[in-house]
């Protein structure tokens, strides 16, 4: 039978903490997913509805931080590249997160 248990759930909003994904996250998906870590302090999450509902949430922030990866190695390239030189200003762009999440996004589709 699968359940998620607390030390299940907090590993993961540590390590999203950590990272920074849980900002990219929405009020009522931190929401749900703080309500049902409080939940599992008592019992084990064994409902089959909520245990997706969980899942879809990590699933989002694990794909943020796919898009971040490749942000981060596109960013990379650009900076190797003579587009530094034929925009100065893009070193401070590279330095922005929402920027190197922006590329990640663009150019993961590709």
């Amino acid at each position: 039978m699968l359940s998620l248990s607390f030390s299940d759930l907090s590993r993961f909003y540590r390590s999203c903490l950590r990272k920074g994904l849980w900002n990219n996250l929405s009020a009522l998906d931190k929401a749900f997913y703080i309500a049902c870590m409080r939940l599992s302090k008592i019992k084990k999450i064994i409902n089959k509805e909520i245990i997706y509902a969980l899942t879809t949430i990590m699933k989002k922030l694990n794909s943020f931080k796919e898009k971040i990866k490749k942000g981060k190695e596109v960013a990379e390239v650009l900076l190797k590249s003579k587009t530094v030189i034929m925009i100065p200003k893009i070193k401070d762009w590279l330095k922005d997160p929402n920027y190197i999440f922006w590329l990640g996004l663009t150019y993961s589709k590709i």
